[in-house]
C-alpha cells in the first residue's frame, strides 16, 4: 500500500482536489484537512399539515419572530408547512407562549429541525443547548436532515460506479 491508496485502492493522501477560490478560480489542493467548501447548519421550527388559510394566518403572526415561509407538502396538495428560520441563541419566550396558545384543527403537529447541508459525504452536527431549551419547552418531534452536495458526492458515485462495473 503506497500514500496514494487505503487498503480499499480509495486515493486517501496526496490526492489533487479542485476547489473554487473566493474569486472563482480553481485551485488544487491535497484534499486533507481542509475545511470544507460548503457546510451550513440551519434551525427551523415548522408547523406541518396546515390548511392554506391557516398556514397565511401562521406565518403573518409568526414573523414577529424571524424568517417565515409557507412551504406546499409534497405529494399532499392543499396541506402546507410553515417553517420559521430560527437564530441561534435567541429569545424564543415568545414563540413558547405562542405554541402553547395554538389550537389548530387539522395541524398535524409541529417540529423543531436540525438542517445540515455539507459537501462531506459523512459529517455531523450537535444539538445545540439553546435548542434542546426550545424543545422541551415546545414539545413536538425533533427531526434532522442531513445533505451532501458537489463534488465528493460526485466522486463517490464514480467509484461506486467503477467498482460495480
Amino acid at each position: 500500500m503506497n500514500d496514494e491508496q487505503s487498503e480499499r485502492g480509495i486515493p486517501v493522501k496526496g490526492r489533487k482536489v479542485r476547489q473554487m477560490t473566493e474569486t472563482n478560480e480553481t485551485d488544487e489542493t491535497d484534499g486533507l484537512d481542509e475545511p470544507p467548501l460548503w457546510r451550513e447548519e440551519k434551525y427551523l421550527f415548522t408547523y406541518l399539515g396546515l390548511s392554506e388559510r391557516e398556514a397565511r394566518s401562521i406565518a403573518q403572526r409568526l414573523t414577529e419572530f424571524g424568517e417565515t415561509e409557507i412551504k406546499e407538502v409534497r405529494g399532499e396538495p392543499g396541506r402546507f408547512n410553515v417553517v420559521l428560520h430560527l437564530i441561534p441563541d435567541t429569545d424564543y419566550s415568545g414563540l413558547v407562549g405562542f405554541v402553547r396558545g395554538q389550537s389548530l384543527q387539522g395541524a398535524a403537529s409541529h417540529s423543531l429541525r436540525c438542517s445540515l447541508v455539507t459537501e462531506y459525504i459523512s459529517d455531523g452536527l450537535s444539538v445545540p443547548p439553546w435548542m434542546c431549551d426550545l424543545y422541551f419547552q415546545i414539545k413536538g418531534t425533533l427531526d434532522f436532515t442531513f445533505t451532501v452536495v458537489g463534488e465528493p458526492m460526485r466522486r463517490l458515485l464514480d467509484e461506486v460506479r467503477r467498482r460495480m462495473a
